[in-house]
């Protein structure tokens, strides 16, 4: 099935800072930023159950278009410099920092070591990753509390949705609905 007509514009990632390293001596860390804007259509043409029979771009349908800026850091060799970032970025052209989303905190290999070593607790991470609203307060998803983590990718990954519905559907018949 084809989606319902919302595209993902994925800007240029640029350089905001490259500095020492918080945890490792040894290294530098960039912080790079990417904006992505997700363009929803006026009206849907599909849905989960049908597909349209033409493809979206046939359609004359302007909607509304909304900003997303995502920021996260990676390591680069002890002395490079933000020009020297952008240059490597630059020669990356599917590059993009791609979202995770989950009803739990989200850890890479690194994270888990850490909490195993007793260098780090969960909390930390919770709370660096927790979704929240302007106001600080965390945002559910169903009832649950939902964690964001931003990570760049050379080769475009998509974004990841971990979340799982805790509404359970069943099925009917349409006796049943008929009722």
């Amino acid at each position: 099935m084809e989606n319902s007509g919302i595209k993902k514009v994925y800007a240029k990632i640029t350089v905001d800072k490259v500095e020492q390293d918080q945890y490792k001596a040894d290294l530098f860390s960039a912080q790079i930023r990417q904006i992505v804007t997700k363009v929803y259509p006026s009206a849907s043409i599909s849905n989960n159950m049908q597909d349209s029979l033409f493809s979206a771009d046939k359609f004359d349908l302007e909607g509304s278009e909304f900003n997303e800026t995502r920021v996260c850091w990676i390591s680069v060799p002890h002395g490079t410099t933000a020009e020297q970032v952008q240059a490597q970025l630059d020669s990356c052209p599917n590059a993009k920092i791609y979202k995770v989303l989950a009803h739990e905190p989200i850890l890479n290999d690194g994270q888990e070591y850490a909490l195993e070593q007793g260098l780090n607790d969960l909390a930390t991470f919770e709370n660096a990753q927790l979704v929240r609203d302007n106001d600080g307060n965390p945002i559910l998803d169903d009832g649950a509390m939902q964690y964001s983590a931003k990570y760049f990718s050379k080769d475009g990954k998509e974004d990841e949705d971990r979340r799982v519905s805790s509404n359970v559907s069943t099925s009917a018949t349409v006796g049943d609905l008929a009722k």
